[in-house]
């Protein structure tokens, strides 16, 4: 972010011909545009709003979904899987299963994961 930090800019609400309020920005042009790295827009939104909160840790139960190439992050770590649910698919008659899970990843950090896999195998 620039040095010189400008102050946030009031909120100002408009009104359109439908009546329908339109909020203006709370932050100032200059500030939007010395934003230059995610952390600079992290520090940004701390200065207007306070402490920045993971969503995952606010919405839902803190478990992150696995891609099919995150997958194979788990190979040879130790995991629980805590419950499987299994779904129908859309491909005929093959289902899927979703499996929350519980891993000890490496340096001791446990991860929350889902997996979910309709293939013969995960």
């Amino acid at each position: 972010m620039s040095k010189s930090q400008s102050q946030p800019q009031s909120t100002e609400i408009a009104e359109m011909e439908d009546n329908t309020e339109i909020q203006s920005s709370v932050f100032s042009e200059d500030d939007l545009r010395g934003v230059q790295s995610f952390d600079d827009a992290v520090r940004l939104a701390q200065q207007q709003f306070g402490d920045v909160v993971s969503v995952s840790d606010e919405i839902g139960d803190g478990f992150a979904v696995l891609s099919t190439d995150e997958k194979a992050l788990l190979v040879g770590v130790p995991c629980l899987a805590l419950e499987w649910q299994f779904y129908p698919g859309d491909y005929g008659d093959k289902g899927f299963v979703s499996v929350r899970l519980v891993a000890r990843m490496p340096g001791g950090v446990m991860g929350k994961y889902i997996i979910n896999d309709g293939s013969t195998g995960v």
